[in-house]
């Protein structure tokens, strides 16, 4: 019951308050990424609120947090090479992205989306050696499109199973503890994914 009153008043919330929350949605997305995505979609589901207001924020905060470390990359590149650890790990991530980027950049920077840890130097290295503004963000709204549909509608099978265990089990624990392991095979995942197309570069 008290789990129940908890998200009745989250969604008499978001309900009256679409605009703040769509705001929330853009912010979390365009600074912290996947995870935000996933956390907010499940959240929508839960509090009974149309999953396309998640969707449109999402897609607009990720453009502009990739646009962000694009125009960021002049500045950012010199402190990366400073630093032997973080310049290591460019070079290690850039031999990838150059294989990648020779045969289509659309597809290229759309599977970089899925991988784990290089979206933000593949956008610096862009910056640097291959793209203008222009047809960065025209390659950036197919790539983003791809991402939203992959990590939006895993958001949403999620968000439903998190519902049907929290309402028909009655089990929050257990709801939070699967949602804890699905994180953590996402997490795998990509970091398997990433490293297999390491070895085959």
């Amino acid at each position: 019951m008290a789990f129940e009153t908890i998200l009745l008043g989250l969604a008499n919330w978001t309900a009256e308050y679409y605009l703040p929350f769509m705001v929330l949605c853009y912010l979390a997305v365009a600074t912290i990424g996947d995870s935000a995505l996933l956390l907010l979609t499940i959240f929508s589901i839960s509090v009974h609120m149309p999953v396309y207001v998640v969707f449109i924020a999402a897609f607009l905060g990720k453009l502009t947090g990739d646009v962000i470390w694009f125009k960021m990359a002049k500045v950012i590149m010199p402190f990366i090479k400073k630093r032997k650890i973080l310049y290591r790990g460019y070079l290690h991530v850039e031999t990838l992205i150059e294989k990648l980027f020779e045969r289509n950049s659309i597809i290229a920077l759309s599977i970089i989306k899925l991988l784990y840890g290089t979206r933000i130097i593949a956008t610096i290295y862009l910056a640097h050696n291959k793209m203008k503004l222009k047809e960065f963000v025209r390659t950036d709204i197919i790539a983003s499109i791809f991402w939203l549909v992959v990590f939006g509608g895993i958001g949403v099978l999620a968000g439903y199973g998190f519902k049907y265990i929290t309402q028909v089990v009655q089990n929050l624990l257990l709801g939070i503890s699967l949602l804890i392991i699905f994180f953590a095979i996402i997490f795998v995942a990509r970091k398997i994914l990433t490293e297999w197309l390491e070895k085959i570069k």
